[in-house]
């Protein structure tokens, strides 16, 4: 089974999001930095390291 990791970043009152455009139902979609944990990962090193890859926020 895959794992995966979903970050709900808050700036102030704001969530931050990503917006990205998917072809297959032309369409934008809005959705949260996400990703699969990497093998010997945790779950807060890979939603520091989606966090960074997706958005480059850096802690």
């Amino acid at each position: 089974m895959l794992e995966r990791v979903s970050i709900l970043l808050f700036h102030g009152e704001n969530i931050i999001t990503l917006r990205e455009y998917c072809y297959s139902i032309r369409s934008w979609q809005t959705e949260l930095p996400c990703g699969l944990i990497d093998s010997g990962e945790t779950p807060d090193q890979a939603a520091v390291r989606k966090l960074k890859e997706e958005t480059g926020y850096d802690k």
